[in-house]
């Protein structure tokens, strides 16, 4: 246990380097396609989160969408487990976070939705 905490807990030094160069030289042209890509994917995902009795607040920025169930009677792991049954699509629940989180679920707009209609079709 000691020897591999050494051995993989950190960043390899080509790795920093790579990262470092990556922070010095910015590609806007990256950076443009990688925000309309995150944004396509956010908007797409928000489209189907109301078809499974979810509201959210559109997310200005982050990875994340966090939603509440409108079902006060379904909990967030019922919720959760009930979609990966039905629909095969995995979402977190919010009680992971703590308490509170009671109620939530947190979707991630950094996954690859290319069959995303043989999943969650526009209007279910």
């Amino acid at each position: 246990d000691k020897v591999k905490s050494q051995v993989d807990s950190g960043m390899s030094i080509p790795l920093q380097k790579l990262g470092a160069f990556a922070l010095t030289h910015p590609d806007a042209s990256w950076h443009n396609k990688m925000i309309a890509s995150y944004k396509s994917r956010r908007d797409i995902i928000l489209s189907r989160l109301t078809n499974l009795g979810l509201d959210f607040v559109l997310p200005k920025g982050g990875l994340y969408v966090w939603a509440k169930i409108k079902d006060p009677n379904v909990s967030s792991e019922e919720f959760c487990m009930r979609l990966l049954g039905e629909k095969q699509v995995l979402v977190t629940p919010g009680t992971v976070f703590g308490k509170n989180g009671e109620g939530f679920v947190r979707i991630s707009i950094c996954v690859n939705i290319d069959n995303i209609d043989e999943y969650l079709p526009p209007a279910f």
